[in-house]
């Protein structure tokens, strides 16, 4: 918009990349200018949801100075998101946004956008030989006389016209073909019927074209004139999507979320439209969609799930037409341009741009009485071919033999799925395993027989009862939960997760610091040793004095704090090849216990810089949940995740120090684990701990205490504080079997358990200030107070020190106060439980979760 020019004196103006272009910052590099403008695009998005318009455009201000509609994808993406912004804000006030005269691409732009977009990328090409291979093959082996099949929306002449043809081939007798096409468009049925008309004379096959020109939202079962007898089958083309829209304003407002019992959000018009095509009793379902997540009520969701879409979009534009700013690429971002100011920019029904993964749709047609019938290998096989022609950029991503998808560039995503009605799955599959045995094996063509069949019986097993699955979702990660609930999930431990999460990133900042301190000495010593042989070179060598120290037994002890370690071993930082070039790894992590894998999964996907997560347990309905979830979480999971059946205890001791994280989250105590789990981690490396026995460890069974922990519990107020203490004298006694020793950085009792963070340290002599850090403790029996007794002590003389049990009693016999009697327990951790600065930092990255 210009600041000279009015709506009166220019009516023509736009909302369409109305921000200018300026010359990029020089002051920034690609990258740096490139995470700046996300950040303040975010920035923008949640000042523009809350209703803030002066900071909203002030950031809108600086976007413009870096964004430009010529520069590079990122700087191209990020105008488009900016302008859609803008026209939110716009949308405030109706009258000004009339005014302005908004209006998108004309009808005939956006087909010739389309047809650019087919041209030029596999995406559509692909899903069109795929569904041509997919009707073929089922529908030629249905015994109706009339095949019909419903175009949901597409209309494309290069989908409908090489299946007419396909069919010429396979039809034979009196049966024939009859395609109805649903549209909003005339002009686009119109030419299509023409179109199929004329091929099919030459073709000389019977047809018949039925033109529906209504919207999907208007679309009614007796305008498509389905008959009885006939062999149906319907297709959906990046189109379905629309009846997704719906009056949610309310509910987007106030942060709402109406979800049904599997966890996907109602939509009363999808429901009734999927019960309308489940009644018409067709053979099979083909649908395309994008594979993101914009059905969404909260902008700033939603604004995050589309900048990964359509970065990883505009990427791929800039690759496949080489940086050129051609009048094809400016038509084709124009027409994704338009998408985003859908989803950014109106809600209600007018936000009609509303893509679902895979998983949420299986939920809605499965709720609707669809089962996932298996693709045909010739499909796989077209697909596969389809790709390697296109170049060695694409990649084919096969999923559980009822859809797969087409990955190239930066992870830009089309799905398709095949689906049918219940009641034709088992006789349509049967019928298949007699005439076509090889249509039945799986899209994975490089594993043995026996993983194809456990493969193949678990997607049957999850197919057949998608009905009894919940989705889960917890910070960035979803899991499939059964309604038989076999793997336990504890909703009370969200917090315990958000905790974690926030410590590991905390852990993953620290180690950096240590490694730039211990580089940073480095430097100063190779510095030094150079100048003290330059100095060696110009005078001679004086005698070294004479060391009046004792014999240095315990020399080191004096710079070794009792709460605090030196710094992270030299070990960790050297790189993969063991050189020691100064390279920090991305730490691996152990979950031991991880049930259905929630843990592990938002470990990955929610903290930055993590490495591999392994995820152990031993039972294996646990394993078979875990790894379906990993897959249901996306190639970031996938990359990342990895499950195990093992008995944590054998795996952790024949695994010692590999981990720099070990994470033990047992229903109970952890005693059992704690000796194998501090030998599995790295020096330097961080033990999370969970104990859930709270009745032992405040003092209701204390002989049960002792022997699990090696520690005697005493009941008081400060029960929950002891049982943290004496959970972290059992770690340090396992610790100190192997020369090492823990620092505790947090340490919290919420709900029904404890829970520890601490790092593991090896040293020889600084393990030897342990009984500096235990206690006994004396509880008057009658007024509840209580006095500490350390363990050890020390005596410092002639430089050295030397270690002596510790005084005591502390107390008289009887209590001065009240003059009860005294119990004894312990020993417990007397040593700080926190560290202040982790402490703050976690406080403040919890809080930003909440």
């Amino acid at each position: 918009m210009s600041s000279s020019s009015s709506p009166l004196t220019k009516p023509d103006v736009t909302l369409s990349l109305t921000l200018p272009s300026p010359s990029p910052v020089e002051a920034l590099k690609p990258e740096e200018r490139g995470i700046k403008l996300i950040q303040l695009l975010l920035k923008c998005a949640n000042h523009a949801s809350s209703g803030n318009l002066h900071r909203a455009d002030a950031c809108l201000r600086q976007i413009s100075q870096l964004a430009s509609v010529s520069g590079d994808s990122m700087q191209r993406l990020a105008s488009w998101f900016a302008s859609a912004l803008a026209v939110r804000l716009v949308k405030r006030w109706p009258g000004l946004y009339k005014a302005l005269n908004h209006s998108g691409p004309a009808s005939a732009e956006l087909d010739q956008a389309r047809s650019i977009f087919t041209r030029a990328f596999p995406y559509l090409g692909f899903a069109y030989a795929v569904i041509t291979r997919s009707l073929i093959q089922t529908m030629s082996a249905s015994s109706e006389r009339v095949i019909h099949i419903i175009d949901l929306g597409s209309g494309d002449p290069k989908l409908w016209v090489p299946l007419l043809r396909s069919f010429a081939h396979v039809l034979h007798g009196p049966r024939h073909l009859k395609i109805t096409c649903v549209s909003s468009k005339r002009v686009v049925l119109e030419k299509l019927g023409a179109r199929l008309a004329k091929e099919a004379q030459s073709l000389d096959m019977a047809f018949q074209f039925n033109p529906v020109n209504v919207t999907l939202r208007e679309l009614t079962i007796d305008m498509l004139k389905v008959r009885s007898g006939e062999a149906l089958a319907l297709t959906s083309v990046l189109n379905l999507h629309i009846l997704l829209a719906e009056d949610d304003r309310v509910d987007a407002h106030f942060g709402f979320s109406s979800k049904n019992n599997n966890g996907v959000k109602d939509c009363k018009q999808m429901s009734k439209f999927l019960a309308m095509v489940q009644s018409m009793s067709p053979k099979v379902v083909l649908l395309v969609e994008q594979e993101s997540d914009h059905n969404l009520n909260r902008l700033a969701d939603r604004f995050i799930e589309g900048l990964h879409y359509y970065s990883a979009v505009f990427d791929s534009i800039d690759v496949n037409f080489r940086g050129s700013s051609s009048e094809e690429r400016v038509a084709l971002e124009e027409m994704f341009g338009k998408e985003i100011e859908n989803m950014v920019a109106c809600e209600g029904l007018e936000r009609e741009e509303r893509h679902e993964r895979y998983a949420r749709w299986m939920v809605r047609f499965a709720g609707a009485g669809f089962r996932p019938v298996r693709l045909f290998y010739e499909s796989m096989e077209d697909a596969r071919r389809l790709v390697e022609a296109y170049g060695s950029d694409g990649k084919l991503q096969e999923g559980e033999a009822d859809h797969f998808s087409l990955k190239t560039f930066s992870n830009v995503r089309h799905r398709r799925n095949n689906l049918g009605p219940c009641r034709h799955h088992h006789q349509e599959k049967q019928k298949r395993k007699l005439e076509r045995p090889s249509d039945l094996l799986l899209t994975d063509m490089g594993i043995d027989n026996k993983t194809r069949e456990e493969e193949k019986q678990t997607s049957e097993t999850m197919s057949s009862d998608l009905n009894n699955y919940t989705i889960i979702k917890e910070g960035e990660a979803e899991i499939l939960m059964h309604a038989k609930n076999q793997v336990f999930y504890n909703k009370t431990q969200v917090k315990n997760r958000d905790i974690s999460i926030a410590v590991l990133r905390a852990f993953i900042s620290k180690r950096k610091q240590e490694q730039e301190a211990i580089l940073s000495r480095r430097m100063k010593t190779a510095q030094l040793v150079m100048g003290e042989n330059a100095s060696k070179l110009e005078a001679p060598a004086e005698s070294a004095p004479h060391d009046e120290k004792s014999n240095g037994k315990c020399e080191e002890l004096e710079e070794i704090s009792h709460d605090e370690p030196c710094c992270i071993s030299e070990e960790t930082v050297k790189t993969s090849d063991g050189k020691g070039q100064g390279e920090l790894k991305a730490p691996r992590v152990l979950e031991a216990l991880s049930a259905s894998g929630l843990r592990a999964l938002r470990y990955a996907r929610e903290v930055e810089g993590i490495g591999q997560v392994v995820a152990l347990d031993n039972d294996k309905a646990s394993v078979e949940a875990c790894r379906r979830n990993i897959k249901f979480n996306g190639s970031v999971a996938c990359s990342k995740v990895e499950s195990h059946l093992a008995d944590a205890r054998v795996y952790m001791l024949s695994h010692p120090k590999e981990f720099d994280v070990v994470d033990l989250d047992p229903y109970g105590s952890p005693s059992v684990f704690l000796d194998s789990a501090v030998q599995s981690i790295v020096d330097g490396g961080m033990l999370m701990c969970t104990a859930t026995d709270m009745a032992v460890l405040c003092g209701g069974n204390g002989e049960v205490c002792y022997s699990k922990y090696g520690s005697y519990p005493l009941r008081g107020k400060y029960c929950h504080e002891m049982a943290l203490r004496i959970l972290l004298a059992s770690i340090e006694s396992h610790a100190n079997r192997y020369k090492r020793y823990i620092v505790p950085v947090l340490s919290v009792q919420m709900d029904f358990y404890v829970r520890v963070f601490v790092r593991i340290y090896t040293s020889a002599s600084a393990m030897k200030n342990t009984p500096l850090k235990l206690s006994y403790v004396y509880q008057c029996t009658g007024c509840d107070s209580f006095h500490l007794q350390s363990i050890g002590r020390t005596v410092s003389k002639n430089n050295s020190v030397r270690y002596l049990p510790g005084f005591g009693p502390v107390v008289p016999q009887e209590c001065s106060d009240c003059g009860k009697k005294y119990n004894m327990g312990g020993p417990i951790w007397s040593a700080p439980i926190h560290d202040q600065e982790w402490v703050t930092s976690i406080l403040a990255d919890v809080k930003s979760m909440n």
